[in-house]
């Protein structure tokens, strides 16, 4: 499975993954890749014409961890993750789904897997959003890495599929 140009996975046994961040942790540009630009370029998303900021949330500078998808062109830097664990976010009704590489790091970071959870669920507060739910009874699902990569495979397709009908 391949990525405009670059393949999926990272090595020959599927478990490590290519990646671009968006969003570095702690800043607040709401940043993505552009849907709509051929080359997917990363832009600052707008939201009733003005560019989208991210406001402090209690708790938290910016945005709590690196941010980030697949990427589907050739011109973005791209780094190479094992993700472990997914987190299912209801974003104004729809399910975005979080893919996690820390797993594990609870032990050595004690509170640390609740921060973005908490993040995910009040960063829409400040602009008069009701709060994100978090599924899956509020846990990462951590039911091993097929379990992460299964949702991550079922977008590429549909992008795959939705790219194939790009004019140009």
């Amino acid at each position: 499975m391949r990525c405009g140009g670059r393949p999926l996975f990272a090595d020959g046994q599927q478990e490590t993954v290519n990646v671009v961040v968006e969003i570095p942790r702690k800043s607040h540009a709401k940043m993505e890749i552009s849907k709509d630009d051929q080359h997917n370029h990363i832009k600052q998303d707008v939201a009733k014409g003005k560019p989208r900021v991210i406001v402090d949330v209690p708790l938290f500078q910016g945005y709590p961890c690196n941010c980030g998808a697949i990427p589907q062109a050739s011109s973005s830097e791209v780094r190479q993750v094992k993700p472990l664990g997914a987190l299912a976010v209801l974003d104004e009704g729809k399910t975005d789904w979080k893919l996690s590489d820390i797993q594990g790091n609870e032990a050595f970071l004690p509170g640390y897997l609740g921060s973005p959870m908490t993040w995910y669920k009040q960063y829409k507060h400040p602009e008069g959003k009701p709060a994100n739910e978090i599924c899956l009874g509020e846990r990462l699902k951590d039911s091993g890495h097929r379990f992460a990569v299964e949702p991550m495979e079922r977008r590429h397709s549909e992008w795959d599929r939705a790219r194939r009908g790009y004019p140009g």
